[in-house]
C-alpha cells in the first residue's frame, strides 16, 4: 500500500476533496476491472470450501460465484497428551487491512494450535478488488464483505462440528461449537466484531454452504478472542495521513470519513460496540505500531476494563504493526510473536478448556490489564 511521490500526492488530494477520480483514472479503472474480474480460480489442493458468495460481474453483470476457503489442522487423537477429543476450535484470521493477505500468515500457528489440542483453521476472505482507485460503483468486496465471510466461517464450523470432532455446548437450548478467534490487524478487527457484534444484520451476508439456501440458523458465536494489533477506531486511524494509509479508505467507500461519511468506519470499529457482550478478550499491541497509535488500544482497553469482562492487555515496546510469524527468523519481532502466541494459547486454554493460566512479561513486554 505504497506509491511514488507524485501519485501519492494526487491520491491524498483526491481522498481529502472528492468522491470520484478524474475521467482518465476511471477509464484505466475499467480496464483494470475487466482484467481482474474473472472467473474464480481453482481451489488450492488441500483447501476446504467453507462457503460461496455469488455476485454480478462489475462490467457485464454476469453472476460469478466465489469459493471461500480455509486450511485446517486437527489434533493427533492417538497422542495420549491430547486424547480423543472432542476439541475446541480456533479460527485464525489474517491481516492486510482488507486489501491483501492470505491464510498462510498463520500456517505455522494452526499446526501449533492443533498440537495443543485444537481444531485449528485459517481462513481466506474476500479482499477489496482494486489496482487503482475506482468510483464506488466499480469497486468490489468493500466493507463489510470480509466480515460477512468471517461470520460465515464460524457458522460453517458449527455446521461441521460433529464431522471434525469439535466440542459443543448447549446454551439457551441451542447447541453451538466451542470456538475461539485469533486475528492480526484487519483480522483482529474481524475477531473483535465476532465477539461484540456478530449478530448485527449487516455482518450476516448471504454466504451459503452445503447446498443450503439459508445458513443463518447456525451460531456465529465465539467464546474468546485474541487480537493482535487491531484497528479499533477506524474513524481516527488516518491522523496523521501517511502514504501507506491512503488505500484503506477505498475499503470504506473511497474517501476519508470527512468525505464519504463515517457510518461504515464506525460499523467496522470495535470501539463502537465496547459495551456489548461479555466475551473474554486478549489485546496484544506493539508500541511502535505505525498504523495504530497505542492511545487507541489504551482507550479501548480502559473502556473494556470497567465492565465485568475477562481482559488481558499486553504491550510490546519493540514491536511495530507487523509481527514476524515464522519461528525460524530470529529477531525482536519474532521473540514478540512467540511470546504473544504462547499467551494466546494460554488464554484459549483458560477460557475454552477451563485450565489455569498465568500471564507475565519480561523486559520486552508490559502487562497493562489482567483482570
Amino acid at each position: 500500500m505504497t506509491g511514488g511521490g507524485t501519485v501519492v500526492g494526487s491520491l491524498k488530494k483526491y481522498l481529502r476533496s472528492t468522491k470520484y477520480l478524474r475521467l482518465m483514472a476511471v477509464f484505466v479503472g475499467l480496464i483494470t476491472v475487466l482484467a481482474c474480474d474473472t472467473d474464480e480460480p481453482s481451489v488450492r489442493e488441500g483447501s476446504i470450501i467453507y462457503g460461496q458468495v455469488t455476485r454480478p460481474q462489475v462490467i457485464t453483470g454476469v453472476p460469478i460465484t466465489k469459493n471461500l476457503t480455509l486450511e485446517m489442522r486437527v489434533p493427533d487423537a492417538t497422542d495420549p497428551a491430547i486424547g480423543p477429543g472432542p476439541y475446541p476450535a480456533l479460527i485464525f484470521i489474517h491481516g492486510g487491512f482488507w486489501v491483501q493477505g492470505n491464510w498462510d500468515d498463520f500456517e505455522g500457528a494452526i499446526q501449533s494450535a492443533a498440537d495443543r489440542g485444537y481444531v485449528a483453521v485459517s481462513i481466506n476472505y474476500r479482499l477489496l478488488n482494486f489496482n487503482i482507485p475506482l468510483p464506488a460503483s466499480l469497486q468490489q468486496n468493500e466493507w463489510p464483505a470480509a466480515m460477512e465471510d468471517t461470520n460465515c466461517a464460524v457458522r460453517w464450523l458449527n455446521a461441521h462440528a460433529a464431522e471434525y470432532n469439535i466440542q459443543t455446548e448447549t446454551v439457551n437450548g441451542q447447541e453451538r461449537a466451542v470456538i475461539g478467534a485469533v486475528g492480526h490487524s484487519a483480522g483482529a478487527a474481524n475477531a473483535l466484531l465476532l465477539a461484540q457484534a456478530t449478530n448485527l444484520p449487516a455482518f450476516v451476508g448471504d454466504c451459503v454452504f452445503d447446498g443450503l439456501p439459508d445458513t443463518t440458523g447456525f451460531s456465529s458465536h465465539v467464546a474468546a478472542v485474541s487480537a493482535l494489533s487491531p484497528p479499533v477506531d477506524l474513524v481516527n486511524i488516518f491522523e496523521p495521513l501517511t502514504d501507506e494509509k491512503f488505500g484503506l479508505a477505498f475499503v470504506f467507500g473511497g474517501g476519508l470519513p470527512s468525505v464519504v461519511g463515517s457510518d461504515r468506519y464506525l460499523q467496522a470499529s470495535a470501539l463502537s460496540y465496547v459495551d456489548q457482550g461479555d466475551t473474554p478478550i486478549m489485546l496484544l499491541h506493539g508500541e511502535l505500531d505505525e498504523w495504530i497509535p497505542s492511545s487507541h488500544l489504551d482507550n479501548y482497553a480502559s473502556l473494556l476494563a470497567v465492565q465485568n469482562r475477562r481482559l488481558v492487555y499486553a504491550r510490546y515496546p519493540e514491536n511495530g504493526h507487523n509481527w514476524v510469524f515464522s519461528a525460524e527468523e530470529i529477531q525482536p519481532n519474532n521473540h514478540n510473536w512467540l511470546d504473544a502466541f504462547n499467551k494466546t494459547l494460554d488464554f484459549m486454554d483458560e477460557i475454552l478448556k477451563g485450565e489455569a493460566s498465568t500471564y507475565s512479561c519480561d523486559a520486552r513486554c508490559s502487562l497493562v490489564y489482567n483482570q
